[in-house]
């Protein structure tokens, strides 16, 4: 046989081989990186609501307002109420602690309705019942204590005055918040990071929260139920606020607004409430439930912080990272994570 008849030789067909195999899996490689689930038609996913920022909020955004109404319900240190709390016993003093300690007494214990005994008087006839037991089944005087100041056990005249003083919100606080849920604009800035400040920070709007529950609760006491619920209606608008701000942790009704659901429970099934302002409460919810943030909403918004988050991280990784561990003293896999980002 000619060699102008021969086939091609074993190494030109070995690298055709390779060429055609290694253009497959590119192929295949680049089909796979699409994403499997794609939106349906004219659905959208990017958010409806435009990104605001904090400097774009005046100061007659109900952003601002809340922010205002929120720093007039801090109870900060130095505060008289903390030092009462002090006298007490061995408790938490900040003011964060003792607004939702009092506030669960009430969920515990109603408002009194007379004045009631100081704690000495209390500890006194404790200590007197204690007495009495045989010596193997007597309690300490620190235990004693903290039985006089349970939850569930009766108020003292002594707690009694801190609930009234964390109770007694201004009318210009109460303004700002029916100013602030009144507000044209009504946008919370868009939440990029766990870190942003203002009402998205726990400890700066909690407070608020706290003092409104107990504001319902020593209304509902002295009969004043309509104020008590327009309390709960408060807060409850505040929730929705914050929901616009994105994030599910902002969206979810978590610790910081549970209270007010307890409120609102144990003064309707209390059997004290007149019933036209049961059902003009009904309606109030329902209205402020139909105003909520659409959780798909919040779904966007969740993804756009997320995207955001990553961006930061493979940006600050991509910038800052390497000088500081790609040095001959990092350890292998460090240097492997800064190479790969």
């Amino acid at each position: 046989m000619s060699e102008g008849r021969q086939g091609w030789p074993w190494q030109v067909k070995l690298t055709l081989a390779v060429t055609i195999g290694l253009a497959v899996l590119l192929f295949g490689q680049r089909s796979l990186r699409r994403p499997w689930v794609r939106p349906l038609p004219d659905i959208r996913v990017e958010m409806t609501r435009p990104i605001v920022t904090e400097d774009e909020l005046g100061p007659d955004s109900a952003y601002r307002l809340l922010l205002k109404a929120a720093e007039q319900a801090q109870v900060l240190p130095g505060d008289p109420v903390l030092d009462q709390a002090e006298q007490l016993g061995p408790r938490p003093i900040n003011g964060i602690c003792l607004l939702w300690q009092t506030c669960h007494k009430l969920h515990c214990q109603p408002w009194p309705a007379s004045q009631p005994s100081a704690l000495a008087e209390r500890l006194a006839a404790i200590r007197a019942t204690n007495q009495r037991k045989a010596p193997e089944e007597r309690q300490e005087d620190s235990d004693l204590l903290e039985e006089a100041l349970a939850p569930n056990a009766l108020w003292t005249l002594e707690e009694l005055r801190i609930a009234q003083y964390l109770a007694d919100l201004s009318q210009g606080t109460l303004g700002l918040v029916d100013e602030a849920l009144a507000a044209p604009v009504c946008q919370m800035p868009t939440r990029f990071s766990i870190l942003d400040p203002g009402v998205y920070n726990p400890e700066i709007l909690y407070p608020l929260v706290l003092r409104l529950n107990l504001h319902a609760h020593r209304e509902a006491a002295v009969g004043n139920y309509a104020g008590a619920f327009q309390d709960i209606s408060r807060v409850l608008g505040l929730m929705n606020l914050v929901g616009r701000g994105g994030g599910r942790d902002s969206y979810f009704p978590g610790w910081e607004w549970d209270p007010d659901t307890t409120t609102a429970y144990l003064l309707a099934q209390s059997g004290s409430v007149p019933v036209p302002v049961l059902k003009q409460a009904a309606a109030d919810l329902l209205a402020l439930v139909a105003a909520a943030e659409p959780f798909v909403e919040t779904v966007r918004a969740d993804a756009t912080y997320n995207l955001y988050q990553a961006e930061q991280a493979y940006g600050m990784a991509a910038s800052n990272l390497p000088a500081r561990v790609m040095s001959p003293e990092a350890p292998v896999w460090r240097q492997r994570v800064v190479v790969a980002v």
